[in-house]
């Protein structure tokens, strides 16, 4: 489970950003190294969707993707995940689950590299370096 960095930046992107409380919701192997590199992250351990219920009650935006890994534990709570209706950043291996159930919000932001755009679009990254701007409104 070598994805606990992914978690740990983007949880401290978002104290960056100006979030006053950031708890992170990830695998048991994670939470306690993301709370001891930052004790100002809520670090949380997430089996199944029950686990996180009401931290989710709280939540005002979700970061779903990073630490996920492609991974039987993250595909069982993702259904649940995608269905909320909070504002959502839909960043690495959630682009991954995504290009498998896709799915379309409003409240949400893409951050594909090249590689997920293509997945994603269901093309390859030389369609989408033919034009770009096209890729992008296409995923909007």
């Amino acid at each position: 489970y070598g994805y606990a960095g992914a978690v740990h930046l983007a949880a401290e992107a978002a104290l960056n950003s100006g979030a006053g409380l950031v708890s992170v919701a990830t695998r048991k192997e994670h939470a306690l190294q993301v709370h001891l590199l930052s004790p100002e992250l809520m670090g949380h351990t997430v089996e199944q969707i029950s686990d996180i219920s009401e931290l989710l009650s709280k939540a005002t935006v979700l970061v779903l993707g990073p630490g996920m890994a492609q991974r039987q534990w993250a595909k069982r709570i993702w259904p649940a995940l995608i269905s909320l209706d909070l504002p959502r950043v839909i960043d690495a291996d959630a682009l991954n689950f995504l290009a498998e159930t896709p799915a379309y919000s409003d409240n949400w932001v893409l951050t594909p590299h090249l590689g997920e755009a293509a997945r994603l679009l269901q093309c390859s990254t030389v369609d989408i370096l033919q034009d770009r701007y096209k890729a992008v409104r296409t995923l909007q």
